[in-house]
């Protein structure tokens, strides 16, 4: 097994799954709404605020020549959400929130930085660690296969580009996704924004746009020679990888 470079992009995973991509070169995407109905009390991977943007409304009184509303908007949609007129008031009840969303896309994620910090991050300090890790020498190489290379066999084995009509690869930043007025102008809703406690996830993302509803909110997708893409780096044990 070659040693891998200390900074790059990593696949954190359980042993079980990784003959799976190395060998078959089989991957799991998942929509937006699959991770957000993976909340538990405790979020790790999960995060019901996935593609969303959640602001603090309650209480708010919103009229002609006061909309405290408005500043708290993503700029898209500053000065579009509520029109009052002339002696009217739109009353938000207390507790009320307002949720911005983003459109279903599906998603790969990977991790990107020193490789040491991320084992510590997916691995020993995590709610459910991982036992295993790839590294993905080109991610925006990878996309590009799995669009235009990649088969569902769960879908009668289609074609990716029948699915899906382009993708797009970024690292994901990390904001606070909800939102109180005095925090001030709320970021985009978007699939490569992420709340801050998950920001020593270091996550980069490639997401798939669909070209119309999929019936399904997890499937995978088979791509051809996976060897020229993936290496492992370890496996079962990831406390005795002294990398």
């Amino acid at each position: 097994m070659a040693r891998p470079k200390e900074s790059g992009v990593y696949k954190f995973l359980h042993s079980r799954h990784l003959d799976g991509i190395l060998r078959e070169g089989t991957l799991k995407l998942g929509s937006l709404s699959h991770y957000r109905g993976l909340e538990s009390k405790k979020q790790w991977i999960a995060d019901e605020l996935e593609g969303r943007v959640r602001l603090d409304a309650g209480g708010m009184v919103v009229t002609e020549s006061d909309n405290k509303l408005d500043p708290m908007l993503p700029p898209s949609l500053a000065g579009r959400h509520v029109h009052v007129e002339s002696g009217g008031q739109v009353i938000y009840a207390p507790g009320a929130t307002i949720t911005v969303q983003h459109p279903e896309v599906y998603i790969f994620s990977a991790c990107k930085g020193e490789l040491r910090e991320l084992i510590d991050a997916m691995c020993r300090d995590a709610m459910e660690p991982y036992d295993a890790c790839i590294s993905i020498q080109d991610v925006r190489h990878l996309a590009h296969r799995l669009l235009y290379r990649g088969r569902v066999p769960e879908l009668g084995n289609v074609r990716m580009s029948d699915l899906f009509k382009t993708f797009d690869c970024s690292d994901v930043a990390y904001d606070v996704l909800s939102r109180r007025p005095e925090m001030g102008r709320a970021p985009e809703a978007t699939p490569f924004l992420k709340d801050v406690r998950f920001a020593d996830q270091h996550e980069v993302r490639i997401v798939f746009w669909p070209r119309e509803s999929i019936d399904r909110s997890t499937f995978l997708v088979r791509i051809p020679r996976p060897d020229q893409l993936f290496e492992e780096v370890f496996r079962r044990n990831p406390i005795v990888a002294r990398l």
